[in-house]
């Protein structure tokens, strides 16, 4: 025990050395991954711990879960070091990491209650004093533009000055202190629409005054460091350093990041699809195409124009096969669903995964309420939940489809079919291009 204290202590010791070099959060992870620095690894946690910590305890109920969102997030800066190291500021990725990861901790904490009814009511009646506004500090903070979260993320959440600010991100001060200014005022704004009234000031002051604790609790921060320095090495599983909850949210928030990154490649994919449909048309209206056979082309209707296919969809994909048409998939509690809404207010976007609860119904957001979709089949849930917001939105367009979960092989076969499609569809637009210069 006595040796495990002095280790403790070398290593923090070798990261206050760090800290004084004034090197940048992507040099000490370079540092990291080369010579597996344990002292580099604890000055990133020193930096940017206690401002995880708030996110995760914001978020999170109870000490244990936000232990586990707290170790969680700094393995995944470990398993991403590699797409990291160019960064010279890290805080701002990691409060979006931070904040994914208690989210998906308080879901599946949510779980347990549900299985466990007897404490659900017991940790509910513990958290009646609690400020339930609190989760939505990191929630609108991670909508802001990166230009006014940055400052906010570094002179708010990790108390540095105007000054440590512009040296770690190579603004000017005068920049800095515009953009915090800035950006204050757009999250006190954009809280104000979700009914958390608070000026700009007031949050500099107030929200933000303890949105940290000063430091994090050294046997948190060692076990951290010492299962990062294990992952690294690839010795964490032999290990068995890292506990079961906190790899299963590893792996959740690395399968959401690849999910993130698979939904920009889909979005490329259509634009490009559109521009390369644009040059056909343009191509053969000049090549002299029969104004009969333009005028046989239809508009696709905007419920066309949003269709985006579900896994059973996929070419090739024969895992699971549409219900019969006498019996139609009704939804039940606990199932998931893909909900997208165009011509929503653009501040509170609806395009996500959303959880069906025990009671049927379906939480649209803070913005938009509740809606009770149990026992619907989905064109029944696409109508009902349209007319559900027409009280908010002028002119919704509601797309509802099953939620199929994915295995890491089918992450990476689209990956590589709609990697496979984009190359296609840019040949075929040089082609045309090609065409066109002829």
């Amino acid at each position: 025990m006595a040796s495990s204290k002095l280790e403790i202590g070398r290593v923090l010791l070798a990261a206050h050395a760090h800290h004084a070099k004034g090197q940048s959060d992507g040099q000490l992870l370079a540092q990291f991954l080369k010579s597996r620095d344990e002292a580099a690894f604890a000055t990133l946690v020193r930096r940017h711990g206690p401002m995880v910590l708030g996110v995760c305890s914001r978020i999170l109920g109870n000490a244990a879960d936000v232990d586990d969102a707290f170790q969680a997030t700094f393995l995944v800066v470990v398993r991403k070091a590699r797409s990291l190291a160019s960064r010279n500021v890290l805080g701002d990725w990691l409060h979006g990491v931070a904040r994914r990861t208690a989210l998906n901790a308080r879901r599946v904490a949510a779980r347990r209650r549900t299985k466990e009814k007897a404490m659900a009511r017991t940790e509910a009646a513990g958290e009646v004093g609690r400020d339930d506004w609190l989760p939505l500090l990191d929630d609108e903070l991670s909508r802001l533009p990166e230009k006014y979260r940055l400052p906010i993320v570094l002179c708010d959440l990790e108390g540095h000055t105007r000054s440590e600010a512009a040296s770690r991100l190579g603004w000017p001060e005068g920049t800095v202190a515009g953009r915090l200014a800035r950006g204050r005022t757009l999250l006190a704004r954009h809280l104000a629409r979700r009914g958390v009234a608070m000026s700009a000031s007031a949050l500099a002051v107030g929200a933000f005054q303890n949105a940290a604790p000063a430091c994090v609790p050294v046997s948190l921060a060692s076990s951290t460091i010492r299962a990062a320095v294990l992952i690294a090495a690839g010795q964490a599983a032999v290990a068995g350093v890292v506990p079961a909850q906190v790899a299963a949210l590893v792996e959740g928030v690395l399968k959401t990041m690849l999910l993130s990154k698979l939904k920009v490649a889909t979005t490329v994919l259509f634009l490009t699809a559109v521009l390369s449909a644009g040059g056909a048309i343009a191509y053969q209206t000049q090549a002299g195409q029969p104004a009969a056979a333009r005028q046989t082309t239809t508009t696709p209707s905007a419920k066309e124009r949003l269709q985006f296919p579900t896994q059973r969809e996929l070419p090739g994909d024969t895992k699971s096969a549409p219900a019969p048409a006498d019996e139609p998939d009704r939804i039940k509690p606990g199932q998931r669903l893909t909900i997208r809404v165009t011509g929503t207010l653009p501040d509170a976007p609806i395009d996500a995964i959303f959880l069906v609860e025990a009671s049927g119904k379906v939480a649209l957001g803070v913005d938009y309420g509740r809606v009770d979709l149990k026992g619907l089949t989905l064109e029944e849930a696409e109508t009902l939940i349209q007319q559900h917001l027409k009280s908010y939105l002028k002119n919704p367009t509601v797309l509802v489809a099953r939620y199929v979960p994915l295995t890491d092989e089918d992450l990476q076969r689209r990956i590589q079919q709609l990697e496979k499609d984009v190359r296609q569809l840019r040949t075929a637009v040089d082609v045309l291009r090609g065409k066109r210069r002829e």
